[in-house]
């Protein structure tokens, strides 16, 4: 599918070649059908379960608590990179590849994670993954 929005850094959205106001007549008409016709099938994607928001992207970089795979008692929390996305019919599941942080950066393993461990185990950012330490103390 083509996109006929351009997003702004603000999170908010214009419809692409054209003013804030529609122009009236035949072909405002038309591309006012083109939205609706690609927010319907969206909608119907979301209904099926075919359409997933997803809390990361392969290659970006997360934070674990290291606590639940049992690693050493100096690391509160290591580094990882997603590797892959995998979508079963019951869960959706995350695969990391784990850098054990202050052991100059050895990789750990590999791991899989679901997707609703995120803001629980699994941390998009440093702090989010400190303050989560900080409230189990």
């Amino acid at each position: 599918m083509n996109r006929l929005t351009k997003t702004y850094r603000n999170k908010t959205y214009k419809i692409f070649g054209v003013a804030d106001d529609l122009p009236c007549g035949e072909n405002s008409y038309d591309f006012k059908n083109l939205l609706i016709q690609k927010l319907g099938e969206y909608e119907d994607l979301e209904e099926q379960g075919l359409l997933i928001k997803l809390p990361c992207k392969v290659g970006d970089k997360v934070y674990v608590n290291s606590r639940t795979f049992g690693t050493y008692d100096d690391i509160e929390y290591a580094e990882a990179e997603v590797v892959s996305i995998r979508i079963t019919k019951k869960q959706t599941f995350v695969k990391l590849r784990i850098f054990a942080l202050g052991l100059d950066g050895m990789p750990y393993g590999c791991s899989n994670y679901p997707v609703s461990s995120f803001g629980k185990t699994v941390f998009l950012t440093r702090e989010e993954a400190e303050k989560a330490l900080n409230k189990e103390e």
